[in-house]
């Protein structure tokens, strides 16, 4: 399974695709929750699969008398060579490395030749209910998605993170509610909440 999805990402396949054709297939994933994009990724990096378990990448320190993980300089990992360990090939670890090298070039540079990608983390969404709902199939958060409809005028959508992650599989919500669905109304129990004319979600 670990050369498979090495292999997978060589052929040109992106992490969400890999982790929604491991889905398809019902491998069974390290959690029990279906696989996801940020697990492939992981599986990806991982140098053990190379035979060099790396040691020493995090340690425990005190702050604001608080214990918590922080993560240590790369010149301080420790990796230990241990050819016995090894699952991956050279080969086939720098296929795969080149690929997903080459996705995130094309990824950051824009036709015009200006780097793009995603913004700086810490920005608010500009969505009243974005982390606040959950879909009512599966519980996973519902995120903003926005396509180009029939007539080219720009739609955005609540979906369904679970389900465009991870596929059908592991939560078969396939549907959207528009932002205009949802209106606000007093509850007892809260300053605010929320609901839908769509019986799939809930908040």
């Amino acid at each position: 399974m670990i050369r498979r999805i090495f292999t997978l990402c060589a052929d040109g396949l992106g992490l969400l695709r890999i982790a929604k054709t491991l889905n398809a297939e019902r491998v069974p994933s390290p959690t029990g929750r279906g696989w996801a994009a940020t697990g492939v990724r992981e599986m990806l990096r991982r140098e053990l699969y190379l035979g060099r378990p790396v040691y020493g990448k995090t340690r425990w320190a005190d702050k604001g008398g608080a214990r918590v993980k922080v993560k240590m300089p790369k010149a301080e990992w420790l990796v230990d060579e241990r050819p016995e360990l090894r699952i991956v090939s050279d080969e086939l670890w720098k296929a795969a490395h080149d690929r997903m090298a080459q996705t995130h070039r094309t990824y950051l540079r824009r036709g015009v030749g200006q780097l793009g990608g995603n913004p700086e983390s810490g920005l608010q969404s500009r969505y009243l209910l974005s982390g606040f709902t959950k879909c009512g199939v599966c519980g996973g958060s519902l995120i903003i998605s926005r396509k180009t409809g029939q007539r080219g005028a720009a739609q955005t959508t609540y979906i369904c993170a679970t389900q465009r992650s991870r596929g059908q599989e592991i939560c078969s919500n396939k549907y959207g509610c528009q932002p205009s669905a949802w209106r606000m109304r007093s509850s007892p129990n809260s300053s605010t909440s929320f609901s839908t004319r769509t019986p799939w979600a809930a908040c």
